[in-house]
């Protein structure tokens, strides 16, 4: 306790003397003030900024739980840049674009070539071709053809010259073409009964066909709205040895509107024909109207028509045939289904007829054939790069259904005999296409067809399986191989005793090679009926036997 009282009084003591000293330090004597002249005040403040020194008792500010969406706010510094550069729609799709080949340059094409060569049986032959060469705008160009043979029977004679040119334009919107051809076929009535006596100087037969052509279309367009269209003109002056004639001028237009997903289409034709023979002659007129409807979409297409048809002058009838046909994709690459039915007037033609068989008579019956109840089913597509195919199956009803029988009065003739009543044919039809490789290439035929007839005995010169087969090989730049096969069923021919006379099958097989020298220059070997048979198409005409023959080609 004394030593706090102590304490206590010095504490007062000193304070005591520094509030003496105070007072007395503080002058109570008014001393003038110095005047100096006026300054401008200048009050500035200035504000200390120094880092944040946290301490122990400002722990206590700090929550116990963070607020968690007590987030500082960030702004980025920005830059912008201005581009002159004009801005695009790009709502619609717009056209690709591709990037050019660097191909090699083309090489110059020979246009223009020569072919000549001799074999046996007196072989002759010669081929020549003229054209422009390449040109977008105009194609023109000229061929002529020669063959000529002798067999061993007596005047088995052939003849064959076709001659051609042609004319192309092609515009920006259309394309105009034009043909004109003669073609001659020269032989005899050669063939003759076994059982009967022999002409030691059969009739000759000579056949000539003079033919003009000339269309105009329309380009292809990509426009969805276009319209297409097309006009075509046929002029044929036809005439034989035996003083047939048949002049025809057919007249042919067709027109096809885009519309949406629909194509509607209209196909009209005019065909004049006159046929002229020793004894008579006809008028065969034919008009055919063809509207039609085609939708395509999503791997179909399906197209709906009618055929109307009216004759005049060899007959008065009118007819009219639905025209339906669609197609379905299972896969586009490999397999589509497509069916039909269909209907139509197939004209007589006896320069078709004479081509095809040119030991006709004369006063040749003219009459066409009606086709109804034409139906159809069957698969196409490709089995892979290098395999093609169509298979299909059909049906089809025929009135006056045409076939060369032997004239009774001369069996060196024939004439066209129409079967009476409604034949029913049903069929079938194969094609393949085999590209193996580069080097090898084969195409093959296939039709197998079943005749019922209403009255005839037989399918005269019809016959139920024909098979054809051709194939390239391509061993080298200089060598190319050829190859071909022809078979054919059994078939029956009408004697004079009106008997029916079984003609056997055949198998025609041929051959050829190609050698090429240099550039312009080559040679050319060609062998026929390798198997020699001495097989009949028409009854008492056999055809050619073994024959070969060869020659060279000039390019220039």
């Amino acid at each position: 306790m004394k030593f706090t009282s102590q304490i206590t009084f010095l504490s007062f003591l000193l304070i005591g003397v520094c509030s003496f000293k105070t007072s007395n330090a503080q002058d109570t004597k008014e001393t003038p003030a110095k005047t100096e002249p006026a300054k401008a005040v200048m009050a500035e403040e200035i504000e200390v900024v120094r880092p944040y020194k946290p301490v122990l008792a400002n722990a206590a500010k700090i929550r116990r739980n963070p607020n968690l969406n007590d987030a500082p706010a960030f702004k980025p510094v920005l830059s912008y840049q201005i581009l002159d550069k004009k801005l695009e729609l790009n709502t619609d799709i717009r056209t690709l674009q591709y990037q050019q080949l660097n191909l090699p340059p083309s090489p110059a094409s020979d246009n223009n070539s020569f072919k000549a060569g001799l074999g046996s049986l007196n072989t002759s032959m010669g081929e020549l071709y003229l054209n422009n060469g390449r040109d977008q705008a105009l194609q023109t160009g000229f061929f002529a053809k020669h063959l000529a043979q002798k067999g061993e029977i007596n005047k088995q004679e052939f003849s064959q010259q076709h001659l051609g040119a042609f004319l192309k334009s092609i515009g920006k919107h259309s394309s105009f073409n034009t043909k004109a051809g003669f073609r001659r076929l020269g032989t005899y009535f050669y063939g003759a009964d076994p059982l009967a006596l022999n002409s030691t100087d059969p009739a000759a037969q000579s056949l000539s066909l003079m033919q003009f052509s000339a269309d105009l279309g329309s380009n292809f367009t990509t426009q969805p709205k276009s319209l297409t269209y097309g006009l075509k003109l046929d002029a044929n002056l036809f005439k034989n040895k035996t003083a047939s004639k048949e002049n025809s001028i057919l007249i042919s237009g067709m027109a096809n509107k885009k519309w949406k997903d629909f194509d509607l289409g209209l196909n009209n034709s005019v065909d004049l024909t006159k046929v002229q023979d020793v004894n008579s002659s006809v008028n065969n007129n034919l008009l055919k109207i063809n509207p039609s409807l085609n939708y395509q979409a999503l791997g179909m297409r399906i197209n709906l028509g009618l055929n109307f048809v009216r004759e005049a002058g060899l007959a008065e009838r009118t007819s009219l045939f639905p025209s339906i046909n669609a197609e379905f994709s299972l896969s586009p690459e490999y397999a589509t289904l497509f069916a039909g039915l269909t209907g139509d007037v197939k004209k007589t033609s006896l320069t078709e007829f004479s081509f095809e068989n040119p030991f006709l008579g004369q006063d040749i019956n003219i009459k066409n054939a009606k086709e109804s109840n034409h139906v159809y089913a069957g698969i196409k597509g490709n089995a892979g790069s290098s395999l093609g195919y169509k298979a299909s199956v059909w049906f089809k009803r025929i009135q006056d259904l045409p076939l060369f029988v032997n004239m009774a009065t001369d069996m060196t003739r024939f004439e066209l005999s129409y079967a009476e009543g409604i034949s029913k044919l049903t069929g079938f039809d194969l094609e393949v296409n085999l590209k193996a490789n580069e080097i090898l290439d084969i195409n093959s035929r296939l039709q197998a067809i079943d005749y019922q007839l209403e009255n005839d005995a037989k399918a005269w010169f019809k016959p139920g399986l024909r098979i054809e087969s051709q194939a390239i090989a391509k061993l080298s730049e200089k060598i190319q191989l050829r190859s071909g096969l022809v078979y054919q069923s059994e078939t029956f021919g009408r004697n004079a005793s009106a008997e029916a006379v079984r003609i056997k099958s055949f198998i025609d097989m041929n051959a050829g090679a190609d050698y090429r020298i240099n550039k312009s220059w080559g040679a050319f070997l060609q062998v026929n009926n390798l198997l020699n048979q001495q097989y009949q198409q028409y009854l008492y005409y056999p055809q050619l036997g073994f024959n070969l023959f060869g020659g060279i080609h000039y390019s220039f």
